[in-house]
Parts: structure tokens; sequence; C-alpha cells
């Protein structure tokens, strides 16, 4: 991990070395986990939020409260810590104009150093 930040109280920014041959497209999605012992086996799924040209991994993530949880257990790693990263799977790609529904209320942030994309749902 080379860098974790907070975006806002409950949105985490993190940045990993992109492994070598480490192929994707804009969009596409993985599924990390923590490098602990007990935490391992506990793959979350979550887009990557950089461009494929980018030296570092980056990730845009929500963190919900739970006992258990994934996303909270991300908050307490440091520089330094290790993350496991499948490989990729997916993506949202531009095929013609059209509406897009889903549950009310809910908001997808994708950030970069380039972009920041806010996706409202109706």
């Amino acid at each position: 991990m080379k860098k974790i930040e907070h975006i806002t109280l409950n949105e985490l920014y993190l940045a990993t070395d992109q492994p070598k041959d480490y192929t994707f497209t804009p969009e596409q999605a993985t599924e990390i986990s923590i490098d602990k012992d007990v935490l391992r086996n506990e793959r979350r799924p979550f887009a990557i939020t950089c461009l494929p040209d980018d030296h570092e991994l980056e990730f845009t993530i929500k963190v919900y409260p739970s006992p258990d949880g994934g996303t909270e257990q991300l908050e307490m790693l440091n520089v330094g810590g290790q993350l496991l990263i499948d490989d990729t799977w997916g993506a949202i790609t531009y095929k013609e104009e059209g509406t897009f529904i889903s549950k009310r209320y809910m908001r997808h942030y994708i950030v970069s150093e380039r972009v920041l994309l806010s996706i409202s749902y109706i």
C-alpha cells in the first residue's frame, strides 16, 4: 500500500503498485482482500479508479460500518500494508444513448487525479 487517505468521513482513497503484467480497461473491477491471516479469504469487489497506463492501482471505496465489515477493515491499513488483488472483470462501456434506472438515493463516485464522476441514481 503506497497511499491511503480519507476523501470524506466514510470514503477512502487507496493506491498500490500495479502488479507486473496486470492488465485492465477503465471501469473494470477486481476483488481485493487484506493480506492478514483472518482476512485473506474475505474478498470484496471494487472498481479500479485509475487509467491502465498509470503505475499505481487506485481505488475509491465507501466504508460501511459493520462488526465484520471488509470495508471497515481497510480503514485500519497503513502505508506498507499488503493487499491481495485478483484478476479484473466486467466493465461499463458506452454503447449508445439510453436511460439507467436503479435504487433511489444511491450514489457512486469514481475518482482519480484526472476525473471525478458522480452518478446519482433515480
